[in-house]
This record gives C-alpha cells, sequence and structure tokens, in this order.
C-alpha cells in the first residue's frame, strides 16, 4: 500500500523487520499511512499484529528498518 501523491504520510515504515533470537517475526515490512486513511491488520494467531502495532506506536523497537510517526 502507498500513499497517493499530494497525501501528507502519517506513518512510514520502511523495511521494518524484528527478530526474537534466530527467529524473524516482521520481515522488510513497507507501508505508508495518510492522514485520513483507514487501515485494518488481519492475520491469525501469533501472526504478530501486536509486535507490527508496538513498533508503530514506538513502544518497541524494531531490530532493523526506519519508523516514522508524523514526519
Amino acid at each position: 500500500m502507498s500513499s497517493r501523491p499530494g497525501d501528507e504520510v502519517v506513518l512510514s515504515l520502511r523495511q521494518v523487520s524484528r527478530r526474537y533470537g534466530r527467529t524473524e517475526v516482521l520481515s522488510r515490512l513497507t507501508l505508508n499511512v495518510s492522514a485520513g486513511q483507514i487501515v485494518g491488520l488481519v492475520g491469525p494467531n501469533g501472526a504478530d499484529k501486536t509486535t507490527l502495532l508496538s513498533i508503530m506506536g514506538c513502544e518497541l523497537a524494531p531490530s532493523a528498518g526506519d519508523v516514522a510517526v508524523l514526519g
């Protein structure tokens, strides 16, 4: 998913990965969310949706990649 040209990007994840020991639970995730956009996370139990939300909320650091919230 990418933002539309001219829209203000309020959340940007670039090549975000998260590891626990040798286990990679998120692999090179890239996502841009524009102001006013609605995004849903869908997946089975154990798919690390909560890990992703914790990274987006700056509560958990990614093992690799960049996260920008409001610039």
